[in-house]
């Protein structure tokens, strides 16, 4: 238990390092644009190589699509709600710090279950997360 915790603070301290980037300074829209890129490709190529050819492999293909639907659904909805939370509606940010929350919950999951199972922890997986976290976080704070 002390392992998944440790490796789960480590995955997602990057949401904190992310954040004191943001506040820290100003950031032009265009690099904050390319900044946001750089993660969802990251978040991608983890998604591909390290999660959809197990999930298939373990579960089948229609329950991974049906996963990816639901995520996909989900966010959209509680996007839409945040969005129109308040008097002037929510921000770009808080519906990228809902994105970074609700991609996390399976981000944990993986780290947890390879760690249970006994085969450890997915290096390319940590990184991935790391690097696809930073972006979210700099792109809330600094909206």
């Amino acid at each position: 238990m002390g392992a998944a915790l440790g490796w789960g603070v480590v995955a997602a301290s990057s949401l904190v390092f992310g954040m004191l980037l943001g506040l820290a300074r100003s950031w032009p829209d265009r690099l904050i644009g390319l900044v946001l890129s750089f993660g969802a490709g990251a978040l991608i190529s983890a998604v591909s190589f390290e999660l959809f050819e197990e999930g298939v492999k373990v579960g089948g293909a229609a329950a991974v699509g049906l996963g990816l639907g639901a995520g996909a659904i989900v966010y959209f909805v509680l996007a839409r709600a945040v969005e129109h939370m308040g008097p002037g509606g929510a921000g770009g940010g808080t519906a990228l710090a809902l994105g970074a929350f609700l991609d996390g919950i399976p981000e944990q999951t993986v780290l947890g279950i390879g760690i249970a199972g006994g085969q450890g922890v997915s290096i390319a997986l940590l990184v991935a997360i790391f690097v696809s976290n930073l972006p979210e976080a700099i792109g809330s704070a600094v909206d």
